[in-house]
């Protein structure tokens, strides 16, 4: 039986985000630091700028509220690691942000490792560490995909495929009864060109192109956390429009699995 969705007041509650040394991530880990959670775990591959990070808004914030774990998030342990270390710490855990992402169309297996096995990996170990039948208080799970997981990039098909795949896991895990039956929700952002370090190397070829803050993302994820309605949903954050839930084609299932495949 599923648990009723609830509107999450993120005042109190602590927080997971990977990739959280840079960009999106730091944005994200800041705003939610900023909408008074109890605390928020930086988890990022990258030590140096990890603990950067985490001593400033250590600064800002309290010593207490932020933590840094370095982790390689295509490892599944060190990722369940991270979970343990950061609810350990806290003593709770209410919110995951898959966030870690990498952009190298030459390396199309670290690629794929990188952008989409974490998040599915993460997805559970999140329904594993929140759950109501785990011990948790259920939680909400925000997945990072891209504009280029809804509109395919010819230059970009690696990357593309990663980020189609990210969509896809989020519209179907969030349906999934394990998942419902924990009091977890599950939704995607989906931004478009943002000013991170992954963007930075195209400047040249954008000239005419506005690129979004990451700071502007970051107001669309708590949207998706604070609100109940938001589940299983795919938002397209473009600078237009923060909330442009994408909805998926209206094909009857039926349909699909009795056509004849004829072209």
């Amino acid at each position: 039986m599923a648990v009723h969705a609830y509107n999450m007041d993120i005042s109190g509650k602590v927080a997971l985000v990977t990739g959280g040394a840079n960009g999106i991530g730091k944005a994200i880990v800041e705003m939610l630091l900023r909408k008074e959670a109890k605390g928020v775990g930086i988890v990022d591959i990258d030590s140096i700028n990890g603990q950067e990070v985490a001593a400033s808004l250590q600064k800002t914030f309290g010593d207490e509220r932020v933590v840094f774990v370095k982790c390689d998030v295509t490892s599944n342990e060190q990722l369940k690691s991270a979970f343990e270390d950061i609810k350990n710490n806290f003593g709770r855990l209410d919110i995951v942000c898959n966030n870690a992402g990498i952009g190298n169309e030459y390396e199309h297996v670290k690629t794929i490792a990188t952008n989409l096995i974490p998040v599915i990996t993460g997805t559970y170990l999140a329904v594993e560490f929140m759950g109501t039948q785990n011990g948790g208080n259920g939680g909400v799970v925000i997945n990072t995909g891209s504009v280029f997981g809804i509109i395919a990039n010819r230059n970009l098909p690696v990357y593309s495929a990663s980020k189609y795949g990210v969509v896809g896991f989020t519209r179907a895990v969030a349906k999934e009864p394990n998942v419902e039956e924990n009091g977890v929700r599950v939704s995607a952002v989906c931004p478009g060109l943002v000013d991170t370090g992954m963007v930075a190397k195209l400047k040249e070829k954008l000239q005419g192109k506005t690129l979004l803050q990451p700071s502007y993302i970051a107001e669309v994820v708590v949207k998706l956390i604070e609100e109940a309605k938001y589940n299983g949903c795919v938002c397209l954050a473009s600078g237009e429009n923060a909330m442009t839930a994408v909805e998926e084609p209206d094909i009857p299932y039926g349909r699909m699995l009795n056509c004849s495949w004829q072209l």
